[in-house]
Parts: structure tokens; sequence; C-alpha cells
């Protein structure tokens, strides 16, 4: 059975230059996460979801055999194909495609086929066998076709089926998208620098890709206000951040005697209880009580908040 099985590898991995025309048993179709059940001479196409692709880092495909194929594990081989024609579907059993892996189906009861996504560097293991092939973006479909290939297989045998399962390995990343609000005062946006966990980070389209896990954002601007959060990045999954930026502002509140007249820049000024805003720059302030007058200039600096207060001292003098 060795030597029959080496004379069906040499045959089935001859490299195809061109799309073979094939017929199958039975054709399934196989969304993620379900299962089907495949005759030996039956195919299965299974279908790769179309959101979060760019999460993907592989396909694993999971075989479970059953156990009367167990002695005649070498009767049996799959074979992996792209640019399947027509589009699977369960009533059509006639395609033509490339084949891109064949290999006799493994002498377990339960293994797992993986195929990375491109770029992926990947190895096999004890659990999983990583096949020489990828999954790219545009894939719609992982072809899977099953052919006997070997002749004097008992009726009992022919009849029994592969279970097929399908599921997508996910990367260890998630996106931020940053939803960045300007000031309605501004006619147009003032530049800042965003940091993600204290190193300059550049965002494509407003978006970044991060490990999972706990994050700090700081958007730091000579314009703007220093903006900080703290978020949290799921597997496969978008968090959007909004952040709105609030524009960097000099405040002066001025505080005197209830009968202290006062003037700044040269205009009478009406104490306040709260902080106003004021332009940056020299500016002139001037206390009027009774007789008594004292007048400063100061210098605003932007984003500064400063309070003035008239201070009346007392002076003692001791003579002897």
């Amino acid at each position: 059975m060795r030597k029959i099985k080496a004379a069906v590898l040499c045959t089935l991995l001859t490299v195809c230059t061109h799309a073979e025309t094939f017929r199958v048993g039975h054709m399934y179709i196989l969304p993620f996460n379900t299962t089907v059940s495949a005759g030996l001479n039956d195919a299965v196409a299974i279908q790769l979801a179309k959101e979060n692709r760019e999460y993907v880092s592989c396909i694993d495909i999971e075989l479970k055999l059953p156990s009367e194929l167990m002695e005649f594990y070498d009767s049996t081989a799959y074979m992996i194909y792209t640019d399947i024609a027509p589009e699977p579907a369960q009533d059509v059993i006639d395609y033509s495609g490339s084949r891109v892996y064949t290999d006799i189906l493994p002498v377990k009861l339960s293994t797992t086929l993986r195929i990375p996504a491109e770029d992926e560097q990947m190895q096999s293991t004890p659990y999983e066998t990583v096949l020489p092939i990828v999954v790219t973006a545009d894939d719609q479909y992982i072809f899977v076709r099953f052919q006997q290939v070997m002749k004097g297989i008992p009726d009992e045998v022919m009849q029994s089926h592969i279970t097929v399962s399908a599921k997508p390995v996910y990367k260890n990343i998630g996106k931020l998208e940053l939803a960045i609000a300007y000031p309605e005062t501004q006619a147009q946006a003032s530049p800042y620098t965003i940091f993600i966990d204290d190193e300059p980070a550049s965002l494509d389209n407003n978006s970044i890709y991060l490990d999972t896990g706990i994050h700090h954002l700081a958007v730091v601007s000579d314009y703007y206000r220093n903006e900080v959060r703290t978020f949290n990045i799921e597997q496969a999954k978008t968090t959007t951040l909004a952040v709105s930026l609030q524009e960097i502002v000099s405040t002066i509140q001025i505080t005197a005697p209830e009968t202290a007249v006062i003037e700044l820049d040269g205009v009478p000024w009406q104490p306040a209880a709260e902080a106003v805003e004021i332009e940056p720059g020299s500016h002139s302030v001037r206390f009027t009580v009774g007789d008594y007058e004292a007048e400063k200039t100061f210098t605003v600096i932007n984003g500064k908040s400063y309070v003035l207060s008239l201070v009346i001292d007392i002076q003692i003098t001791e003579n002897p």
C-alpha cells in the first residue's frame, strides 16, 4: 500500500499549468463556524467572510475522518483549487480550476489544515499542518476537493463521510479610529501631534492598527489644549475615540475693594465673579481708590490664567 501511495502522490503532485476540468459527487457550501459531512468524491467550498479580512491571520480547516477509513487512509486525497468556475453552488457538480495543493488524507481521526494569509509566516505544529499556499484578500472561497485514488475499497468505506469545518484565526490586533472635532469658532484646523503610548503615531485616514489591550492617547498642539485619553483595543474590532479640541485661551480675573475704580488698557473694567478671556500681549491695569492710585503693566502669555489683585499695605514706623 505504501508503494501505491508513493505512485499516487507522484501523479497528484504534478504542477498544474492550466485549469483542470472535473466533476464532483456533491458540492457543499461551507460558511465559517459551520460543519458539513462530505463523501470521498465530494467537494467543499469554504465561504470566506468579507468583513474583517484585514484581521485574518489564517484559515483553519478541520477534517474529522471516519474510523473505517483509517485502514485505507492511503485511498483518498484532498486537493485545493483556485480560480474556480463557475461559482460554487450546491446544484453544480462540473467545475474547472487551478490546483495549488494536493496530499493524501493524514492518518488521524482529526486534523487541522492551516492556510496562512498573505505576509504571514507560520510553521506546522503537532496540532496544525501549515500548507504551502496563502489565502489572499481577493479570495472568495477555499475550494477543497476529495478524490478516491485507490481501487478495491469496500463499499462501506466508500459510503463513509468526512466532517469538515472551518474558521478564521484572527491576528492579535484591532483598529483605533480617531474622531477629531475642532472648535466651532475656528475657520480651519491648526496643526497637532498624536502620541500613542508616548510614541508619535502616524494615522492613515484617522485610523491605526494596534495590539490588543490598554493604550494611552495624547493630542498635543501649540494651538489647542492637550487632550489625554485611555482606551482599550479589542481583537479584530474597531474602537472609535472622539476627541473635541479646545482652543488655548488666556483668562484674567481682577479683584479689588468695592470702592475701587478699575481700568484695563484705559477702559473701565467691571469686576466679574469668573475669569474672562484676554488677548495675549502687553496690557496695563490702573486702580483708583479715593486719592490712592496704582498702575502696572503686565504681559499675557497664550494659555495662561492671571489674577490681578489690589493690595494696600499698612506700614508701621516706630520712633524713639
